[in-house]
């Protein structure tokens, strides 16, 4: 048998209707020196019988039946259990590109990296069964020069905000059992890989980054950990073992860790705050509140991190976080009712030929919304941020609005930008040629 380069390790449970996809992009990989780990936690609802159907045809496959329902514990199982030169996570409701594995597989091998990582899309499934994407680049705009070269991540600031998903690269093997990097065996399937990724950068001095998206991550599963009320509750205990695991250990980079902490933090708060209708005195609030706010302002009164390392929305979050949670849970409150009232402004017919001016959060949900409407065709993007000109959102270009009205002459223009909708009223007016606006903050 050949010389196995690359073990998939797959946990599941109870994915019955994303397993299928799944394990064909996996046995179609170009790469074939792989062996595939699927290792079940007791699924009740069909996912190990497909397994072995598919288990039968390729002898690669391995089923294993777990008696523990942690991923961690079953992540674990498989680092140990791998005969390959490198380690890689496939979430089983999730699905990867033909050359991933290969083309990671190939830029370890030439940098000699402890692990190899790509950039990623988020998908939904909307109800016409078309697949709806979003590319997740990890190095944008003045930073791409850091893809497809050696990098030390140690202490590279942009890794610990923005690099914790463990399911996007491989990992040597060899690398992850002599630093003794496992993940923890917590219960459930969430938030475990905090742990893993920042174990991995405080050992790794070799690593490469893609800025090809090669693995599709789901987005439209309600049932998914990332939207467990528990969210806030897993993510503390997550960054108390890292904690407790790095005290003592030279040259980690606390900063970094600091760095992860707050961002998870502020988004987690947010995820549970929703969850619980806003009230921020419940458990699975107040609990794991205030264990975060005295690390993180302790991190910054010990010179680990400052006020500077926050994106302006974080520190304007931060600052109201620590004046009243009631406050910030009004806030958060308020701009739901926006989403809201936001979606109800898109519940009718719009012309059939629209450009959307805004390439951030509100012109994705508006190309998602109105890709449900059939006789609704979205031309292109459009926005004044020349570093995004030029890319593609769901194969739409982003172009310049000069460029827009050049190449759609009679589309009309939706403004899907909730702060600046004034502004770019004026500008459209200004440079179209009485082009028709169209604009649901008005």
């Amino acid at each position: 048998m050949k010389k196995i380069k690359v073990s998939v390790i797959m946990p599941s449970l109870n994915v019955a209707p994303y397993i299928e996809e799944c394990i064909r992009s996996v046995l179609y990989q170009s790469l074939k020196e792989i062996e595939i780990i699927c290792i079940d936690a007791g699924s009740t609802d069909g996912t190990v019988e497909i397994l072995k159907k598919y288990e039968k045809a390729d002898q690669r496959m391995k089923i294993v039946n777990f008696g523990v329902k942690s991923y961690g514990a079953q992540v674990n199982y498989g680092i140990l259990a791998a005969q390959g030169e490198y380690i890689a996570i496939l979430e089983t409701d999730d699905f990867i590109e033909a050359k991933m594995y290969e083309t990671l597989y190939c830029a370890a091998e030439e940098h000699h990296a402890d692990y190899a990582k790509a950039d990623f899309k988020k998908f939904f499934v909307l109800k016409s069964g078309e697949y709806l994407y979003s590319t997740v680049n990890l190095f944008e705009h003045e930073k791409t020069e850091f893809y497809g070269k050696l990098i030390n991540p140690h202490s590279m600031d942009d890794l610990y905000k923005a690099d914790y998903n463990i399911w996007k690269g491989i990992y040597k093997r060899d690398f992850l059992i002599q630093n003794h990097i496992f993940l923890n065996e917590s219960a459930g399937a969430s938030y475990q890989d905090i742990g893993f990724m920042e174990k991995v950068m405080a050992a790794a001095r070799r690593a490469v980054y893609l800025n090809q998206p090669f693995y599709h991550y789901r987005m439209d599963r309600n049932d998914a950990s990332s939207y467990s009320i528990h969210s806030l509750k897993n993510t503390q205990f997550e960054f108390q073992k890292l904690l407790e695991y790095f005290e003592g250990k030279e040259n980690i980079y606390w900063r970094g860790i600091y760095l992860h902490m707050m961002t998870a933090f502020f988004n987690e708060y947010e995820k549970t705050l929703k969850k619980t209708g806003f009230a921020f005195e419940s458990p699975a609030c107040s609990n794991y509140y205030f264990w975060f706010i005295d690390k993180i302002t302790q991190a910054i009164k010990e010179h680990f991190i400052s006020t500077e390392d926050m994106e302006k929305k974080y520190w304007e979050k931060f600052k109201l976080l620590l004046k009243s949670p009631s406050a910030f849970a009004e806030f958060l409150k308020s701009e739901k009712s926006r989403c809201r009232v936001y979606a109800d402004n898109l519940n009718f017919d719009y012309p059939t030929q629209i450009l959307i001016f805004g390439a951030g959060h509100w012109g994705y949900e508006t190309l998602k919304l109105m890709r449900e409407k059939k006789n609704c065709q979205i031309q292109a993007f459009i926005d004044n941020d020349e570093g995004k000109q030029g890319m593609l959102v769901e194969n739409l270009k982003i172009c310049s609005l000069k460029e827009a009205l050049c190449q759609f002459p009679d589309a009309f223009l939706f403004i899907a930008n909730e702060k600046y909708y004034p502004e770019i009223r004026m500008q459209i007016e200004k440079e179209g040629q009485g082009h028709k606006i169209l604009c649901p903050f008005e």
